[in-house]
């Protein structure tokens, strides 16, 4: 949490500074290069590292369902065994 608020008051602060600039537009269009590159850079890095726990989060993911399904199965036996071929 620290380092979130130290960020945005180093983003305040360069607003700050920035505010009272006029910028033609090619620097708009640079500036929306680099942030565009930035954007794309993250989402890289994010896959990567979600690919590598791909497993793991399909785990987290599926566990709810998994159990709404043995709810439903345990309601539609009436308390009877496991019924088979309903589990995809």
């Amino acid at each position: 949490m620290f380092f979130l608020k130290h960020i945005f008051r180093l983003r305040e602060k360069w607003q700050i500074q920035r505010d009272d600039e006029e910028k033609p537009f090619l620097e708009h269009l640079d500036d929306l290069r680099t942030m565009l590159l930035r954007m794309a850079l993250c989402l890289t890095v994010s896959t990567i590292l979600c690919a590598g726990f791909a497993s793991n989060l399909m785990d987290i993911l599926r566990r709810p369902v998994n159990q709404v399904w043995d709810m439903f199965e345990e309601s539609a036996d009436g308390g009877g065994g496991p019924r088979k071929g309903l589990r995809p």
